[in-house]
């Protein structure tokens, strides 16, 4: 580089940051690219996000009036995506998907910062999310004060992927000596196999996010319940599909990471990990903050001909049940629930569906839970304190 004349200086930057293949020429004022598409996901799943921490936010504030660790741990996720966000919108103004031999070497650089800063954030706010579902699998399905296999697991699970995310933060940070090395290759120095590192990470989170999904289903479906009670526990509690489109997006991710190892097109590569890493984390949103969509929706104003035909069909069927006339609601309800058989009276289905949260989880009925729990092998202690347990403040 000091050896160019400022000519040579200035055509070299001006030209293209990678060698195109044979027969392909440089297109720098039009190239193919995915403009569009790098508008309308990023937003499309920030907007989302946003309103659906909103909404977990002001329901266990103002509804439940109950927060813990789990929402405020919601909360630094979104602060750290919003950073993400910002800087993948900064990023795609330089290289919007588009081949890097169709991107001139001098927005190479500037694209790659963006990147590295971006990649920083990802890991701090999937940590914050994993973080706040494994708190609420804690919350959620272990109600009583006996440590089970599950709790184990999962305070494991929360360990291991604050290493991880810790360690993988700091070892990215300082990849390459100086650290301005990782994004202007003209500055002499030396880096680590940053893309092996990313490949590594792609494959590590995308195993997190299996344990994560598969983790509760053990249990849920060890449980003394009924097929049916457990499918819908399994769907509500987990909201297991979104959470396989999560896994979907991570795995999409790996992919690219994978072929972003072993090519070398990096600005077309690293475009499809970032979008894979941005509805990835979207989804954890959903996960995250869906369970207590259910109590938002009920306090919302109904509206007027949805109540009048409500009203219209409550009463038809008081005037049909002529035995039930005179009686309270709450009469009735206890007299068609005497009607079922005792081991499916107050049972946690469904009223305990509502939210994944400890103040619904005092709807359920403890004993009905603690029957089902023990009847769980080796995973039932002596009423103990152990790490993270929150239960009490909730």
């Amino acid at each position: 580089m000091d050896d160019l004349s400022p000519e040579e200086l200035e055509a070299l930057l001006n030209g293209p940051a990678l060698a195109p293949p044979a027969g392909v020429i440089p297109q720098f004022d039009n190239p193919p690219k995915f403009w569009t598409a790098s508008v309308a996901l990023p937003t499309f799943c920030f907007v989302l996000s946003t309103a659906l921490v909103s909404m977990r936010l002001y329901t266990k504030s103002r509804i439940i009036r109950q927060v813990n660790i789990a929402d405020y741990s919601i909360l630094l996720g979104w602060g750290a995506y919003l950073g993400d966000i910002i800087c993948v919108f900064l990023a795609m103004k330089y290289a919007a998907g588009e081949h890097q031999w169709n991107v001139r070497l001098k927005n190479l650089g500037p694209f790659l910062y963006y990147f590295h800063v971006a990649s920083v954030l990802y890991g701090v706010c999937v940590f914050f999310i994993k973080f706040s579902i494994l708190m609420q699998y804690i919350q959620i399905f272990m109600p009583v004060k006996k440590p089970t296999g599950l709790y184990w697991a999962t305070v494991i699970l929360i360990l291991v992927n604050f290493i991880y995310y810790l360690t993988g933060r700091f070892i990215e940070i300082f990849s390459c000596e100086p650290i301005a090395k990782a994004w202007d290759p003209f500055i002499k120095g030396h880096c680590i196999n940053i893309k092996a590192l990313i490949s590594t990470s792609s494959t590590i989170n995308t195993a997190s996010d299996l344990i994560i999904l598969i983790l509760p289903q053990l249990v849920i479906w060890r449980l003394n319940l009924s097929r049916k009670e457990k499918t819908g526990v399994s769907i509500i509690f987990l909201v297991a599909i979104l959470y396989l489109s999560a896994c979907a997006c991570s795995g999409l991710s790996l992919f690219y990471s994978i072929r972003f190892h072993h090519q070398s097109d990096d600005t077309y590569n690293i475009w499809f990990i970032s979008m894979g890493d941005l509805s990835e984390i979207a989804a954890g949103f959903a996960v995250a903050c869906l369970p207590v969509a259910r109590i938002f929706l009920k306090s919302l104003p109904k509206v007027r001909a949805v109540s009048d035909i409500t009203s219209y069909m409550r009463a038809k069927t008081w005037s049909r049940s002529s035995t039930y006339q005179g009686s309270s609601r709450n009469e009735l309800e206890d007299q068609e629930n005497s009607s079922l058989p005792s081991q499916h009276r107050d049972k946690l289905w469904p009223r305990a569906i509502d939210v994944a949260d400890s103040q619904l989880v005092r709807e359920f009925q403890t004993s009905d839970i603690e029957a089902s729990i023990q009847q769980v092998p080796n995973e039932s202690s002596s009423s103990t304190q152990f790490p993270f347990d929150t239960r009490n403040s909730m």
